[in-house]
């Protein structure tokens, strides 16, 4: 179970509109583009949205430190159901992650975030 401290704590990690625990929220985040039923829901217990590696490592310390499982979660169009959080925990999405981390014109390569 994840506290109310627990949250205050990942609330002050990524900010406090990046961090969705209503009910309809996580239901938002129990599914992707696999064939998994979608009832009874997989919720996570907690979504949490990070903008920086930093946070993404801040938010996985407190993970840890409370053996609180994490599902990392992209743009939830895999086929195969590994963004889906069956244990609940954390859903850990990534979206936010957006930025061009180096562009390579000569080798024709761009590296990404997430």
């Amino acid at each position: 179970m994840i506290t109310e401290e627990i949250k205050q704590t990942i609330r002050g990690v990524v900010g406090p509109g990046h961090v969705l625990d209503s009910d309809l929220d996580r239901f938002g985040y129990s599914y992707d583009s696999s064939s998994l039923p979608l009832l009874p829901a997989n919720k996570p217990d907690l979504v949490v949205r990070p903008l920086t590696t930093q946070e993404v490592s801040r938010v996985m310390a407190v993970a840890c430190e409370h053996e609180i499982p994490v599902t990392p979660r992209g743009a939830a169009s895999g086929r195969t159901g590994g963004s889906i959080p069956l244990k609940g925990g954390i859903s850990l999405c990534l979206d936010r992650m957006t930025r061009i981390v180096e562009l390579d014109e000569r080798n024709m390569m761009v590296t990404a975030e997430a």
